[in-house]
């Protein structure tokens, strides 16, 4: 049951991934900068690998230097293991909600008179906002997780918790996931739909010529 869920979790880990490289190449392509995309492909490529080999050998190279034949560290490995990839799938599913984001100021600009008024340039100015989304994205998922871990370890060691205490405090962190994922899920669904009128009424605009 343990290696179906890993297995699950690495199924996860690269169907995000997939969401996250299609919503790039569209931006990209919309920005004429496609050319980008193949080192992305690579890099992606090679740290889902690694993400795989931790995944599934990690606990059995790491078991004499961890002591993980003992409950409460095998507990304490497998649920920190857990909740870094329910942090990296808040991560990439943030990472798409800034693309969708992106995507949507892209078009909606590209949708505009070649002259717009000056309240018109505002897309643009937005579109520098989330500029840094990813990055702050990323920094700030990461961070909640070390700070989470952190104290795990601070309340075992001053108040001696067991395996079933060090569980229900990691569940938590799960659930605190749940939430950012939803809300992050559900910018993505809306700005995706805004996305799509506005391409939808591009698509239906007679054409010039021919």
């Amino acid at each position: 049951m343990y290696l179906f869920a890993k297995s699950m979790a690495l199924f996860w880990t690269i169907a995000e991934g997939v969401i996250l490289a299609a919503m790039r190449w569209g931006y990209l392509v919309s920005s004429r900068g496609e050319g980008r995309q193949p080192g992305f492909l690579v890099l992606s490529a090679a740290l889902l690998g690694l993400l795989g080999v931790w995944l599934f050998g990690g606990e059995a190279l790491l078991r004499g230097t961890l002591g993980l034949d003992a409950r409460l560290p095998r507990t304490l490995y497998r649920w920190a293991l857990w909740n870094f990839f329910c942090t990296l799938w808040v991560i990439l599913e943030g990472c798409i909600m800034v693309y969708v984001c992106r995507l949507y100021e892209r078009l909606r600009s590209a949708g505009r008179p070649e002259e717009p008024a000056p309240e018109a340039l505002s897309g643009k100015e937005r579109a520098d906002r989330v500029r840094w989304g990813i990055p702050a994205v990323i920094l700030g998922c990461f961070s909640l997780f070390g700070i989470y871990e952190a104290g795990l370890f601070r309340a075992l060691s001053r108040f001696a918790l067991d395996a079933g205490e060090v569980t229900r405090i990691s569940l938590f962190y799960i659930r605190i996931c749940g939430i950012f994922w939803v809300v992050f899920e559900g910018v993505v669904a809306f700005q995706g739909v805004r996305a799509y009128r506005v391409l939808k009424r591009g698509s239906g605009r007679p054409r010039m010529g021919g």
